[in-house]
C-alpha cells in the first residue's frame, strides 16, 4: 500500500512538472524581432530583455502572465501606440495562441511554430 501511494504521488508530481514545462517558456514578455521574420506570415519574437533591438517605428509586444492575463501593444496610425489588457489562451493540441481583449473580442490568433526561452515563432492564421 505504501508503495502504491508513493507511485501515485510521484505520478502526480511528474504530470504537474510536465504541464509547467510546456507552458513555462510561453509566460514571458515577448517583443517582435521583425528583422528575423521568416516571411510575411511567420514572425519571430524574442524576450523583451533579450537584446537591444534596433530602432523601429513600431515593435509589437505581448506580455504573457502566469494568471492568463496579458498586455499587448496596439499599433496606432498616428504613432500613439499603447499597451492594452486582455487574456490569453493556448490550445496545446492545436498549438494555437489567442489573445482576447477585455470586451471578449479576438485580438489575434497565432500558430505556435516553435518555442524556447530565447525565441518564439508565431504564424498568423487569422
Amino acid at each position: 500500500m505504501l508503495i502504491f501511494c508513493f507511485f501515485i504521488i510521484d505520478s502526480c508530481q511528474n504530470i504537474q512538472s510536465t504541464n509547467t514545462n510546456v507552458r513555462s517558456p510561453l509566460v514571458n514578455c515577448w517583443r517582435h524581432s521583425h528583422e528575423e521574420d521568416i516571411d510575411e506570415k511567420t514572425m519571430i519574437y524574442r524576450p523583451c530583455n533579450f537584446k537591444d533591438f534596433a530602432p523601429s517605428r513600431y515593435r509589437a509586444i505581448i506580455d504573457i502572465k502566469e494568471d492568463y492575463t496579458c498586455q499587448y501593444s496596439q499599433l496606432s496610425p498616428v504613432d500613439a501606440h499603447s499597451l492594452k489588457h486582455g487574456v490569453w489562451k493556448f490550445d496545446k493540441e492545436e498549438s494555437v495562441l489567442q489573445v482576447i481583449d477585455t470586451e471578449g473580442n479576438l485580438v489575434f490568433k497565432y500558430l505556435l511554430g516553435s518555442l524556447n526561452r530565447d525565441r518564439m515563432v508565431l504564424q498568423n492564421i487569422e
